[in-house]
């Protein structure tokens, strides 16, 4: 029993107490005053269940109100949560989507490289703002492998352009000093790696989107990276 409660009923039974004790002061007829205590205590210990029962019920509404709000309050936060990560997963999308699509107007033809060169930056700038925290570890580990592949792909694309612009590499007769057995050009040994690993990164960026829709609860038809890239082939 709750300390209140025994609290309560020793202030009840004191107050009963007291007229008896001041009895022979006042003259109170015992017999009236017996019938009238045993009516109130009647009262008293019938009530005092029901004014118990009445305040834990109010207490367990009020409990049971405390939770339904914080579960509500979890709901929400779980919920803007997720749709952060998906926002945050819809920009590398984008930024990968865009690669492949550049990489398609280029396959077997390195020789046209030119501006813009394949990208990382939101992937870096996600990154570097902490906003990719909540996304899996290894759907982290396979998007930056994906881009370890693209930047090392963008880095020959820009080797590609600078040699390309180089007045001194227009100059010489490459045809002649391959022949002469010095080896192929920068420029042919640049677009050689190009041909060689274009198909990997093509590869690496095609399984991270597929990852990240799954990972975001997307379900896309497998035709769709290569419509955009189709697209982004025709703008260009």
């Amino acid at each position: 029993m709750k300390l209140s409660t025994l609290l309560v009923l020793g202030c009840v039974a004191g107050i009963m107490a007291l007229p008896l004790a001041l009895e022979p002061l006042f003259h109170v007829s015992q017999n009236g005053y017996l019938a009238a205590l045993v009516a109130t205590f009647a009262g008293v210990m019938g009530g005092l269940p029901l004014a118990l029962l009445l305040d834990r019920f109010r207490q367990s509404q009020e409990e049971r109100a405390r939770i339904i709000e914080a579960e509500r309050a979890l709901a929400e936060a779980r919920e803007a949560e997720r749709k952060r990560v998906s926002g945050v997963l819809g920009l590398i999308r984008g930024e990968l989507t865009e690669d492949a699509a550049m990489l398609e107007v280029r396959t077997n033809t390195p020789w046209e490289v030119r501006p813009p060169f394949l990208g990382s930056g939101v992937w870096h700038a996600l990154n570097n703002s902490g906003a990719t925290v909540g996304i899996a570890a290894e759907l982290i580990e396979q998007m930056a492998r994906a881009y370890h592949l693209v930047e090392a792909t963008s880095l020959v694309e820009q080797e590609i352009f600078r040699l390309g612009l180089d007045s001194l590499v227009r100059t010489i007769k490459w045809s002649s000093v391959e022949a002469a057995g010095s080896g192929p050009s920068p420029l042919t040994t640049a677009r050689n790696v190009l041909t060689s690993t274009d198909g990997a990164t093509r590869q690496a960026i095609q399984q991270t989107v597929l990852a990240i829709d799954a990972a975001d609860g997307i379900e896309r038809n497998t035709g769709d990276t290569n419509a955009s890239t189709a697209r982004r082939g025709q703008s260009t």
